[in-house]
């Protein structure tokens, strides 16, 4: 076997090497701390349009993406003014050398306009003691409007179950912007497994942003699929919501929404997980939320409350089930007035069951165009409406839901 082999005959021999070893170590690690120089001569330049997440009163969440690792923020004001400056920050740190974006909009007001830029710097050498700079880009200004006390009504559209098909998303985005909505809610599966990175960045992140142009909020129910696959981890990283979670809730106008996070609906021990899934376990933890969540001032008051999952309950398999038996006496109870699902890839309204759901239960379609929908609703004070559009824009099925007395 070819090689060679060191003789340290003297202790001066080993020190010699030992020193190499050490400044060579020093010298990778040194180079390591520059950026990816691959990089270097490709103009520093925004791979998205932002896209806002939870969007509450007092704050927001503007996320992007760009090329390449640089120093990012928002600037921002009320109006047509663009006077104050955010910038993530954890521990200390400003966040630099990222290409994931989530900068938070705190201290806004209630029911008010803003206007809002993403910006990039470029980093061109980033060691201790030895930041350089390069180039400063900017984006389009965009406008959001706080949710108010006020507001007198809410829009939103619903998708479901896409399953990564770019076929779809042109065929439903057009469907959705007929009218003017509030909201966006991404209600699971739209990407059929999260396996690498660029399945979020291409499948979620870039198209929902440009359905939402940088001034609509987007909300992602996570389904099954979204839960498979390695990458799938860090799912959460391309969404903020309120706490941080995949289960939360939010006001808008006179609707509050509850999103929860069905999971599976196989068994923890099926093979798409390969002994890596804990779902049982984690629909508890969710219930311990949602106990305190329909007792809550918030979800009291509501005129309208509306809950979002993937998968029905009432349905086969020990998934449904088991959200069956832990939520559905919590929502019933809780009188939520509207259930919101995808994951059966058939559209359908499932009226209110005396002893099992007051409530009716709305599905969206499944991933071929021929079953393909968009779920479209508005709420009022006294009246929620909703209606199941297929891939044509032609109404499927319509409910109405008067406010409970």
């Amino acid at each position: 076997m070819g090689g060679f082999a060191l003789n340290y005959r003297h202790p001066f021999h080993f020190f010699v090497v030992l020193t190499a070893c050490l400044v060579s170590a020093d010298a990778v690690a040194q180079s390591n701390e520059t950026l990816d120089p691959s990089l270097a001569k490709e103009p520093l330049r925004f791979t998205s349009q932002p896209y806002l997440q939870s969007p509450l009163p007092d704050s927001i969440t503007v996320m992007w993406l760009t090329n390449k690792p640089c120093l990012g923020w928002v600037e921002f004001g009320e109006g047509d003014a663009l006077d104050r400056k955010a910038m993530g920050s954890h521990f200390g740190l400003i966040d630099a050398g990222e290409d994931l974006w989530k900068i938070g909009l705190t201290g806004l007001k209630p029911g008010t306009k803003y206007s809002y830029r993403i910006m990039a710097k470029e980093i061109e050498r980033f060691r201790p003691y030895e930041v350089v700079y390069g180039a400063t880009i900017e984006g389009e200004t965009h406008h959001f409007t706080t949710p108010g006390p006020n507001y007198d009504s809410v829009s939103f559209v619903v998708f479901n179950d896409v399953h990564s098909s770019k076929k779809l998303r042109s065929m439903l985005f057009p469907v959705a912007k007929k009218e003017p909505f509030d909201i966006a809610f991404l209600n699971g599966d739209i990407m059929t497994t999260v396996s690498e990175r660029d399945i979020l960045v291409n499948q979620m992140a870039i198209p929902f942003a440009e359905l939402c142009e940088g001034e609509i909020p987007f909300v992602l129910v996570r389904g099954n699929h979204e839960a498979r696959g390695y990458y799938a981890r860090r799912l959460i990283d391309f969404v903020a919501t309120p706490n941080e979670q995949y289960c939360f809730s939010f006001d808008r106008g006179p609707a509050h929404f509850v999103v929860l996070d069905s999971g599976e609906d196989k068994t923890d021990s099926s093979k798409e997980y390969g002994g890596l899934a804990d779902f049982h376990a984690y629909r508890d933890e969710e219930t311990e939320w949602l106990k305190g969540e329909v007792e809550s001032e918030a979800f009291k008051k509501a005129a309208f409350r509306v809950g979002f999952m993937h998968m029905p309950m009432f349905q086969s398999g020990d998934g449904p089930e088991d959200c069956t038996s832990k939520w559905a006496p919590l929502l019933n109870a809780g009188k939520l007035d509207v259930l919101i699902c995808g994951h059966l890839h058939r559209h359908e309204i499932v009226e209110p069951v005396a002893g099992q759901h007051d409530y009716p239960i709305v599905i969206g379609g499944g991933s071929e165009a021929e079953n393909a929908t968009v779920i479209r609703a508005k709420a009022t004070p006294d009246r929620l409406e909703i209606a199941i559009l297929d891939a044509n824009g032609q109404t499927l099925m319509e409910r109405a839901i008067n406010r409970r007395e």
